[in-house]
């Protein structure tokens, strides 16, 4: 359950039942809550139209953020991820659309629509060759029979977020590794476990071809999340991620690989479908960081990638913990749960859908890091 600043509380579906968590927090947030699921230079960042790029430095000391070598800018996510893929013109809306908008904008309604990033998010961390690596034991799941995943590089100042979600991720600049952490935690003898992990190389699609992923939907936990770096560029050059608390039961549709969804009926989003904002809407009335938000939505639009304890959220990541690039501040500032406009769920579009499939959860072979 989670527990508010005024006591409210209320469950979080997961993908193995429920079960109980408490933080405080405003009344009414979505939460993201799966059960396989979550200072040195300042580093430019430069966006092209296909999608954006990070400068990621190519030396990292083992133990210090602040220990910092030379930049090379690589692209997080390839040129063919459906998330750096603009919305053609010829994409058509969902017969069903207008009925899945109207559950959307419900459970926003009676909940909220907020960026989830100072908690329940992801931070960010470096690694390189230097980086002491730890063989990260599962807690909670053990896809495949496997119980541990070997020789992960984990920095010293590494921290999961805020929330029982925990998640974090680490980027290996030496070999573009993404190691994706659900639930992590430093033990007190120095070790680390997860729920579960996963890993890709930054120049995947950031989907894992057959789930088993640390999210709902088979994402990676960096998929679709806003990022200092967006709003420093002016423009958002990639769809966003979304969770829901009235995801469609019955499996995924692509692009993503599973699902954690509950609630039965066409009138819900399935996890992987594909959301844009009316071409027509007026963004002018909006903040300037809104206004780049709701560009996006138009150019790029949202993928529903997670299921919340209830209401609706976009992800940025966690600044609050993570290295640089990643640990300056927002436009919207300190503000823990900056609201998004109903307005603009209201006025979104389901985009025509494949077939739902099973879910998968098959750890696939990766150079990066090897089960046992």
């Amino acid at each position: 359950m989670l527990e508010s600043l005024t006591n409210y509380r209320r469950s979080a579906l997961t993908r193995r039942g429920r079960f109980d968590r408490s933080i405080a927090h405003p009344p009414i947030l979505p939460r993201a809550a799966k059960r396989r699921l979550g200072a040195g230079i300042a580093l430019l960042s430069v966006v092209s139209a296909l999608g954006v790029y990070w400068l990621l430095e190519s030396s990292h000391s083992a133990s210090s953020a602040s220990a910092r070598g030379d930049s090379t800018a690589i692209r997080l996510f390839s040129a063919t991820s459906p998330f750096n893929t603009p919305i053609p013109a010829s994409a058509g809306v969902d017969p069903d659309s207008a009925a899945m908008i109207a559950s959307l904008v419900a459970d926003a309604e009676k909940n909220s629509a907020v960026i989830t990033w100072s908690a329940w998010s992801v931070p960010v961390f470096w690694a390189n060759a230097t980086t002491p690596t730890y063989n990260v034991t599962f807690t909670a799941e053990n896809f495949g029979g496997y119980n541990y995943l070997a020789a992960v590089p984990i920095p010293a100042e590494a921290q999961p977020a805020a929330g029982s979600d925990g998640h974090m991720t680490v980027i290996n600049t030496t070999n573009n590794c993404m190691y994706d952490f659900w639930q992590a935690k430093k033990q007190s003898n120095g070790s680390w476990t997860a729920g579960w992990a996963n890993r890709m190389y930054t120049t995947d699609t950031g989907i894992y071809p057959e789930g088993a992923s640390t999210r709902g939907s088979g994402f990676a936990n960096l998929l679709g999340l806003l990022t200092p770096a967006d709003f420093q560029a002016g423009v958002i050059n990639h769809a966003l991620m979304f969770a829901s608390g009235v995801n469609r039961s019955g499996g995924p549709v692509a692009p993503a690989t599973e699902s954690d969804g509950s609630n039965a009926g066409t009138q819900y989003i399935p996890e992987g479908a594909h959301l844009r904002l009316n071409p027509s809407f007026d963004l002018s009335s909006y903040p300037a960081y809104l206004q780049e938000i709701g560009q996006a939505l138009k150019t790029y639009g949202m993928y529903n990638g997670d299921s919340s304890g209830g209401g609706f959220s976009f992800y940025a990541v966690d600044t609050t913990k993570s290295d640089a690039p990643y640990n300056v501040a927002y436009p919207w500032g300190s503000n823990a749960y900056p609201s998004i406009p109903i307005a603009f769920l209201q006025s979104m579009e389901v985009l025509n859908m494949g077939s739902q499939v099973a879910s998968e959860a098959n750890p696939m072979p990766q150079p990066c890091a090897t089960y046992h």
